[in-house]
């Protein structure tokens, strides 16, 4: 059997703690702040978003970020295409990354498939 590598379950723990965190301070943060300041209430009703969707967007990512780090302590396959797809932008294939020297801005990422 395989070991994760050591940066994968601090990745993953990352991942667990700033989503557990978010969750339980944005909770709070809309319990204690928001819905008892207008000026809040009034910036976030100006967007063309809906406020409970933009509450539920919030929420979904961030349990995402949530069962992701899980799943990766547990070794489910799957989050590696969540992050590459989600994340990245990637399809769920094989691709290698390298850095080369560019004029304007350092050093760019590149990905070749």
């Amino acid at each position: 059997m395989r070991t994760r590598p050591a940066s994968m379950t601090v990745i993953a723990w990352i991942l667990i703690l700033l989503g557990g965190i978010s969750l339980v301070t944005t909770t709070l943060m809309i319990d204690k702040v928001i819905l008892h300041n207008p000026a809040a209430r009034e910036l976030i009703s100006k967007s063309p978003i809906p406020v409970p969707v933009q509450y539920a967007m919030t929420y979904v990512g961030l349990l995402i970020m949530f069962v992701a780090g899980v799943a990766m302590l547990k070794g489910q396959n799957w989050v590696g295409g969540l992050c590459r797809r989600d994340c990245c932008g990637l399809p769920d294939r094989d691709y290698h990354f390298t850095t080369e020297r560019s004029d304007d801005s350092g050093f760019r990422l590149l990905c070749r498939g």
